[in-house]
């Protein structure tokens, strides 16, 4: 389903609730509703550094691997203001981080623990130089400032690479040694797919 906001677009796919449902099913409702609500957040730290900086949104996508935030191309920003956007979402699951870890310490809270982690691992994921991801898009910026784009690509073609099969194997060897991890394996499938799309 998609509905136009003038010019930016609102796509809701079914991936997107069914994903959500076996979430739901399959895992602790609270750290579900954990994990979507930091989800969101980061997407609105996104959101947020974009409307700082004036950037007109281009589409608002609900799918099977979450929310994503697209900005209009047409207008350039400079590279330093495209990496804080890139960040703005790690930056918002940082703050949660040290909100829950602060409230763990004063009232022992295990769902502030459980806080703490989601945004952990959501801040980690976005923080690997993969294919897309928040770390990809900083450095994509960082390496157009000193190289043509043509060198930045290929350059970030390959630790893109390199990371995804790093993780890969990493997760071939944990599941070796002590199983099925269903977030792992949900990961490394995430960031194949980036890399293969």
């Amino acid at each position: 389903m998609t509905v136009d906001f003038g010019e930016t677009k609102l796509k809701i796919g079914f991936s997107f609730f069914l994903v959500a449902s076996l979430m739901l099913l399959l895992s602790d409702s609270k750290i579900a509703l954990m994990c979507f609500l930091s989800s969101a957040a980061h997407e609105l730290g996104h959101l947020f550094m974009m409307l700082i900086f004036s950037q007109r949104l281009r589409l608002i996508s609900f799918g099977a691997f979450g929310i994503r935030i697209e900005k209009d191309e047409s207008v350039f920003q400079s590279y330093r203001r495209q990496a804080l956007v890139a960040l703005g979402g790690v930056f918002v699951n940082f703050i949660i981080c040290a909100a829950a870890a602060l409230y763990y310490f004063l009232f022992k809270s295990i769902d502030a623990a459980a806080l703490f982690f989601v945004n952990v691992f959501i801040a980690a994921l976005n923080l690997m130089p993969a294919k897309s991801l928040d770390a990809w898009n900083a450095l994509h910026c960082a390496f157009m400032l000193r190289m043509s784009e043509q060198k930045a690509l290929r350059t970030l073609s390959v630790i893109s690479a390199v990371t995804v099969i790093a993780f890969s194997a990493f997760c071939v060897v944990y599941f070796i040694l002590f199983g099925f991890n269903a977030s792992l394996t949900a990961v490394c499938i995430y960031l194949i797919f980036l890399e293969l799309r």
